[in-house]
């Protein structure tokens, strides 16, 4: 029923980490140095100047992007746990790193926050690469977040499951986990369409679960385009 392409944070360097420490460490410094670069915009109040050309674009210090100049303008300041936290995401194919995860840090979060809304989110996707001339068809299953380009060209994924907002939850896009006492406002839900589970339990005598009916369309979605794209190049 909803489906997403993967995390664009057009910061990796910033964003990503095999290290938890060295992460953190990474992001303390980014977000403070974007905090003083705040503080120096409010001073210009009485004339304020472009923002393209005020701001100091040391790309070893930070990488300014439209949304991020434009919260600058806002002059709205970053919170290292406020504004985002940290998870575990495939970075690339069977790789894995420390992310964290942030609308204000990630340029491009697509429909994420419906899939791994949080640290403690269970959840299984099915990752398939966009086609484009002169790329071939890949498909990988993630059972961590899933970064744009985690396959060739660029990577759409398909969710087993989505999680949604409760009452209890608000507004929030990013529910905080267990620890922060949000985790049990996310309610997950099968993402296969419900009409479609009859089809399936006609396969076998015993009812298929939701987890089987993913492999199943899994396995037969590669199937279909890779013999399709065999057609083509014969």
């Amino acid at each position: 029923e909803n489906y997403s392409n993967g995390l664009v944070t057009n910061r990796d360097r910033w964003c990503y980490n095999s290290s938890q420490e060295a992460l953190v460490g990474n992001i303390r410094a980014t977000i403070d140095f974007y905090n003083a670069e705040v503080d120096r915009y409010k001073q210009t109040a009485s004339a304020p100047p472009l923002v393209g050309d005020f701001v100091d674009s040391d790309n070893n210090r930070i990488k300014w992007t439209r949304a991020l100049k434009k919260a600058l303008q806002q002059e709205k300041q970053l919170d290292l746990s406020r504004d985002g936290q940290l998870i575990t995401a495939t970075y690339r194919p069977f790789t894995k790193q420390w992310l964290y995860y942030s609308r204000r840090l990630n340029e491009g979060v697509g429909q994420m926050p419906q899939i791994f809304p949080n640290a403690d989110a269970e959840n299984r996707v099915i990752c398939v690469s966009i086609s484009g001339p002169g790329v071939g068809f890949s498909a990988l299953m993630c059972d961590a977040l899933p970064d744009l380009c985690l396959l060739e060209s660029k990577t759409q994924c398909f969710p087993l499951k989505l999680y949604e907002k409760t009452e209890a939850a608000g507004n929030e896009l990013f529910v905080k986990s267990r620890g922060g006492g949000g985790y049990r406002a996310m309610k997950p839900r099968m993402a296969l369409p419900t009409p479609v589970w009859p089809c399936f339990e006609t396969l076998g005598p015993a009812k298929m679960s939701a987890r089987k009916m993913f492999s199943i369309t899994s396995t037969a979605s590669c199937i279909a385009r890779t013999t399709a794209s065999a057609i083509k190049t014969t």
